[in-house]
């Protein structure tokens, strides 16, 4: 009798235990990854990549693109890169679990292989679409103190994170309860130990990892514009180069000095601005109607552009600034009469062509070390990665989008909303475009995937209706 009696007491304080110390089973998702359920531990290397830039050569090219700005800070910058330091901040980059839904991450809306934008309009936050469109964060160390967001409101790298990760519709970081969380996994103390050189998880070490992984997301190799306005390049120019660049020159030089540098400015996108840019956040209406102007270095794969992504390409927005400026009296660089630069048809395809190759760093678009550490690393080029995607226009909509699937072959597509629920599957048989009918959806992100062993997704953004 003793023996039961003692064995129940034994069970009933081991419940006590157990309710007391494990985590809430009923709480979202991310107390589930957080103790590793999921399987959700970032696969990293031994030895951790090296995040240091090669500043080599690159100090006077850098001070003829910012006269205002000493390539000597830049260097100081980037010294006090650490490796182990920027390895915790790819982790807390891309680790969803920071989330206040457990759904989201830095990454969700800054993709590599977009240069580290958004392939949507507007970005979902974790109960509605950001107002304006995710910038792309490559190369953010030339940008010195040029202040960060369309509407300039941050003045550091480290303002910059901050804000979106303590946004309640970001990250909705909540200090506490995500520290006392990511002390519960099996992966984030060791981080900090080789970070820092102690177990101690502080909001301070978060920001100051995420801030130097975001730092290193830059290349100093030189594109065919950094050679060309530096006065290097060992060849000569085609034809179509040096109209493309003499457009450039002409036309968007101006807001877009070389590559790097990054002013507010008016673009003529309409006459009346609903969203005020910069004098929203400065609180001044001198400042109303501007936007920062941001740096070209691999355009070509941050679309959609402006800061309400208006345009899904480049041949739109080149048409734009060719026929359709609005005049507005803060559109100073804009052409004072008509309605834009009125390009001629091989002018347009020169200035394409300057804007797709000119401005190109392929290394970011791929090289591991910017990669997601919690998903499978597949090492492609960037034509395949541009061949294994699901394209798709407008995105946002409101009714019905067109999916392009290139050389995918897929037999069929399954669409889940942001909570992981099948919202609808979609035969495909072997079609390479296909049109969805999306009037039915409620507003808010979705993910559309293949079928099949190799897994290829996309997203959209439904907008009411």
């Amino acid at each position: 009798m003793k023996k039961v009696v003692y064995t129940i007491v034994c069970f009933a304080f081991s419940l006590v235990f157990l309710a007391a110390y494990l985590p809430d089973w009923n709480a979202p998702d991310r107390n589930l990854i957080a103790w590793g359920i999921n399987g959700d531990v970032p696969a990293l290397p031994e030895q951790p990549y090296d995040y240091q830039i090669d500043m080599n050569g690159i100090h006077e090219l850098v001070f003829n693109y910012r006269f205002l700005f000493d390539p000597g800070e830049i260097e100081n910058s980037i010294s006090d890169i650490d490796n182990d330091i920027a390895t915790l901040g790819r982790v807390l980059f891309y680790d969803k679990m920071l989330s206040s839904t457990g759904k989201i991450s830095c990454g969700s809306c800054h993709i590599q292989s977009a240069s580290f934008a958004d392939t949507v309009a507007f970005s979902m936050g974790t109960s509605q679409p950001t107002k304006r469109n995710s910038q792309h964060l490559n190369d953010l160390i030339w940008a010195g103190d040029a202040d960060f967001f369309w509407d300039k409101k941050q003045g550091t790298l480290r303002e910059m994170i901050e804000l979106p990760l303590k946004d309640e519709n970001e990250i909705g970081y909540d200090g506490e309860t995500m520290i006392a969380m990511m002390n519960s996994t099996s992966y984030y103390p060791e981080l900090f130990e080789k970070a820092y050189g102690h177990r101690h998880i502080t909001e301070l070490g978060i920001l100051k990892a995420l801030e130097q992984f975001t730092m290193s997301i830059a290349d100093p190799g030189l594109t065919l514009a950094d050679s060309i306005y530096a006065g290097i390049l060992n060849r000569e120019m085609t034809e179509e180069e040096s109209l493309g660049f003499d457009v450039y020159s002409f036309a968007c030089q101006e807001c877009h000095a070389a590559a790097f540098y990054e002013e507010p400015n008016n673009n003529g996108l309409d006459s009346i601005y609903l969203d005020k840019g910069a004098g929203l956040s400065r609180e001044d209406d001198a400042w109303n109607d501007v936007f920062k102007s941001p740096h070209l270095r691999n355009v070509a794969f941050t679309a959609p552009y402006m800061h309400d992504g208006r345009y899904q390409t480049l041949e739109q927005v080149v048409e734009f600034y060719s026929d359709s400026v609005h005049q507005h009296e803060k559109a100073i660089f804009m052409p004072p009469q008509g309605s834009g630069y009125e390009f001629g048809a091989e002018e347009k395809q020169a200035l394409l062509t300057f804007l797709k190759k000119g401005f190109i760093n392929e290394t970011i678009l791929t090289h591991p070390r910017w990669s997601d550490p919690f998903a499978e690393q597949i090492s492609t080029s960037v034509e395949q990665q541009k061949a294994l995607q699901i394209h798709i226009y407008p995105n946002p909509g409101t009714h019905t989008l067109k999916l392009e699937l290139g050389k995918l072959a897929v037999d069929a597509l399954v669409i889940v909303d942001q909570q992981g629920r099948l919202v609808q599957k979609v035969p495909v048989a072997n079609q390479t475009t296909l049109r969805l009918d999306v009037g039915a959806y409620s507003p808010g992100t979705y993910f559309v995937e293949t079928t099949g062993s190799r897994k290829v997704s996309g997203k959209f953004v439904v907008l009411p209706h």
